[in-house]
């Protein structure tokens, strides 16, 4: 074990070996705890993911489940940091190197991030119907932030001991953190862009509200990222202590990996809704106006379907009193009876109103209703004027 490692009480550690600050291990602990969070919400996003049987290509699958097991290991190794940071620290003086742990997570967390952008691009392109440009635009983003990254990383390996004021390697954060954050703001708005001008060539309303959703969505999906992005390069600048980037570059995997998994399960949720909305407009209950006018007119022409009183037979030439028993006043309660005239009308609620079934309106002064020799058929005719009760 080296001296660098070696436990030692805390009276004998000497000026050079002080740990790493209060603030630092609080700003650790508060991030691990973040990541396990969203780690849960992660797992269960994947589970819904695969269970569901999506039709996505076998390599987007590959690539989720590849991301998931790297971020498992990454809350691993961070535990495992944060173990020997806060238990053990009186104990090692080991702060002048940084831990493997921290070092192997930092690396392994940039996996779901560049996995997350190949992603977003193969999108892109497919969304832009195979647009070049846009493409290589997009691809050339993703290759620029990777080598940063990569760039930040070699650098932090090849020098693990601490200085004070390590610009050379600290200088390469901020143009990878800008980087990540100007490709995932171009990816999101120019999926959007896609999105929208294929909306105004939809032919439906369904078609419609699915490009509508899916352009928000596009857009909820880059976001989350391209703003920790910005605040981890904005920090990283006005701060020299690196605590506060700390945070973010821990949690910036989690949030990339949680935002595609939400974005690939919505798309279930978003046709499902468009068949819905698509069902409630096609089954309305409303009808046009014809056939509500035709139907009003025929309702009290059916006895099954309204309960009219049944009218009594009456003698042809004796005169007789018209009973009814239903609800409601009829000023002339008077029929007479035609026998050549065959026409059925029907009453409406209001009164000194007839309609036969040509629904044309007749006066009851103009047109005498008389009823049928058959009582039992409920039915009134329009009589001929020359006969009354």
């Amino acid at each position: 074990m080296t001296s660098a490692t070696r436990l030692q009480p805390p009276s004998q550690a000497g000026p050079h070996a002080a740990g790493p600050s209060a603030s630092f291990i609080g700003t650790l602990a508060i991030a691990y705890f973040t990541e396990v969070f969203i780690l849960g919400m992660i797992t269960a996003k994947a589970i819904t993911y695969f269970s569901r049987g999506s039709r996505d290509p076998t390599l987007v699958k590959v690539c989720v489940a590849f991301s998931v097991l790297a971020l498992w290991c990454k809350s691993g190794l961070d535990i495992t940091t944060i173990w020997n940071l806060a238990i053990f620290l009186p104990y090692r003086h080991i702060m002048q190197v940084v831990p493997w742990s921290l070092l192997t997570s930092l690396i392994i967390g940039q996996i779901p991030v560049t996995l997350s952008q190949v992603y977003l691009c193969y999108r892109l392109w497919s969304i832009s119907k195979k647009h070049v440009l846009f493409s290589v635009i997009a691809v050339a983003g993703t290759l620029c932030s990777t080598i940063l990254f990569i760039i930040y990383a070699s650098l932090r390996v090849m020098t693990p001991v601490r200085k004070e004021g390590q610009d050379r390697v600290h200088a390469w954060v901020p143009p990878w953190a800008f980087c990540t954050c100007c490709t995932d703001i171009y990816l999101s708005l120019s999926s959007t862009f896609f999105l929208l001008r294929t909306r105004k060539k939809a032919v439906g309303d369904k078609l419609d509200y699915m490009l509508l959703r899916l352009a928000s969505l596009s857009i909820t999906t880059c976001l989350p990222p391209a703003i920790i992005s910005a605040i981890m390069a904005i920090l990283e600048i006005t701060t020299s202590t690196g605590d506060a980037w700390s945070f973010f570059t821990i949690i910036i995997a989690s949030t990339y990996a949680l935002c595609i998994l939400h974005s690939l399960n919505s798309r279930q949720e978003i046709l499902e809704e468009a068949r819905s909305r698509s069902t409630m407009k096609n089954s309305s209950p409303l009808t046009p106006g014809t056939n509500r006018h035709q139907a009003s007119g025929r309702r009290l022409t059916d006895s099954n379907s309204v309960c009219l009183p049944r009218l009594h037979s009456l003698k042809s030439n004796k005169s007789s009193q018209l009973t009814d028993k239903s609800p409601g006043r009829h000023d002339d309660p008077r029929t007479s009876l035609d026998e050549h005239a065959g026409r059925r009308v029907g009453l409406e609620d209001a009164p000194f109103s007839i309609y036969s079934e040509d629904h044309r309106r007749r006066s009851l002064q103009n047109a005498r209703g008389t009823e049928s020799e058959d009582g039992s058929q409920g039915q009134i005719t329009v009589g001929a004027p020359d006969k009354k009760f």
